[in-house]
């Protein structure tokens, strides 16, 4: 069973002399769809007073609906002219890349290899452009999900090539060793005092306050 362990979170007040060190950067940028606006939501007040975090989510967004070069566009107008300042890149995409795609005139139907080639193209473009980024890269594994059999299939499908495709490139951040076991999707984590928590939403994709803090803690705790 996955066991939940409550991290102290620092107190940290406003003055200049506080102590900021348990924040990992000076800016953090998250960008993605409604999971990463989830996440960006869970992280708690010790962060937001040292860190200057900024929004470049969208829901149902995603490769799909924006292209690679949009993604890293977007990125790019709000890093630091500062390069001295820490900054790092915090992505999150594919849940809404499970749909049909047109390319060259014809219809790429999801499951299909002419899909995964297309998604794959899609993916390079994008690792590279991210690469080149002057800031730490951060992609956050697809979180696994339990919908109906076609849904879970093609995410499951979407993250291996996800991964795949940021080897060698950005740091890939695992998440679903920390939110499932070896039975798989769970809705529940079980504290340290046997109480459990209720991890997930009932549409079995997204995930609840409490979910999202803990994802955001993790995130930024295992930096």
């Amino acid at each position: 069973m996955v066991m939940l362990f409550c991290a102290q979170a620092t107190n940290v007040a406003a003055e200049s002399d506080n102590n900021c060190s348990s924040s990992p950067y000076d800016r953090l940028i998250m960008v993605g769809d409604s999971l990463a606006q989830g996440i960006l939501s869970g992280i708690g007040k010790e962060h937001r007073r040292c860190m200057n975090i900024i929004d470049l989510t969208q829901v149902s967004d995603g490769l799909l609906n924006t292209s690679p070069e949009g993604w890293v566009a977007r990125i790019s107008e709000v890093l630091p002219n500062d390069p001295a300042e820490n900054s790092a890149v915090y992505m999150l995409i594919g849940t809404n890349d499970i749909i049909a795609m047109r390319k060259n005139r014809k219809i790429l139907r999801p499951g299909s290899d002419a899909w995964d080639d297309a998604y794959r193209e899609k993916l390079e473009r994008l690792m590279v452009g991210l690469s080149k980024l002057p800031a730490e890269i951060n992609w956050i594994e697809l979180p696994i999900t339990d919908r109906d059999r076609k849904t879970t299939m093609m995410h499951d499908r979407v993250r291996a090539m996800q991964e795949e495709a940021a080897l060698g490139r950005v740091n890939y951040r695992h998440l679903n060793n920390h939110i499932a076991d070896l039975d798989g999707f769970r809705f529940y984590l079980a504290r340290e005092d046997g109480t459990k928590m209720r991890l997930r939403y009932k549409d079995r994709i997204h995930f609840t306050r409490h979910g999202y803090e803990f994802l955001a803690t993790t995130l930024l705790q295992g930096r």
